[in-house]
């Protein structure tokens, strides 16, 4: 359904947004699925990957892919650290009573000036987050990504702007990032 297909984007997206190095499994961009076995070891015809999948699910195999080349490029710097990140590194935001959230990374800017804004909406209702002063500080914010797809020159429709509340919609997230001096 939609839904489980926005969920697993939201799933790829915390993943990917996670400090250090992510860990997919194999088929995991193609919906791999082992119907619900825990215990397949020994089970080729549960393990084998169904390559014809990626036909079923090219959307989702798209957006893992964008993912991945998101990670590796220069925007992906401030996710691969090699040591502990400093204190003041992620500022947070949340939405009342709800697991929305909002993480500035680089708060600090103890990695540069470039900056990463990524909100998180996992839950069935729509949720208005409220955004600090540093959100709103320093360059404009460029839409980078969302729950469906990643922001390329060709893409259609218009990205949501940072302000100071951002709305989101149920099961959704949003990736900016904003390049520049600050103050």
């Amino acid at each position: 359904t939609a839904n489980d297909r926005r969920r697993t984007h939201l799933m790829v997206a915390m993943l990917m947004m996670s400090i250090g190095i992510p860990m997919l499994a194999a088929g995991q961009d193609f919906l791999r699925s082992k119907r619900g076995v825990n215990n397949t070891y020994q089970r080729g015809d549960l393990n084998a990957l169904d390559y014809f999948r990626l036909f079923r699910y090219p959307s989702t195999h798209a957006y893992f892919a964008d993912w991945v080349a998101f990670r590796r490029s220069v925007g992906g710097v401030l996710l691969r650290h090699f040591s502990r990140a400093s204190e003041g590194f992620f500022q947070f935001w949340f939405a009342p009573e709800s697991n929305a959230a909002a993480t500035l990374y680089n708060a600090d800017l103890s990695q540069g000036t470039t900056r990463l804004l990524f909100a998180l909406n996992p839950t069935l209702a729509d949720v208005t987050l409220e955004l600090g002063p540093a959100a709103l500080a320093g360059e404009p914010w460029r839409a980078v990504a969302d729950a469906e797809r990643f922001y390329h020159a060709e893409t259609k429709g218009t990205a949501p702007k940072v302000e100071r509340s951002i709305s989101l919609p149920a099961l959704s997230c949003m990736l900016w990032v904003s390049a520049g001096p600050i103050g």
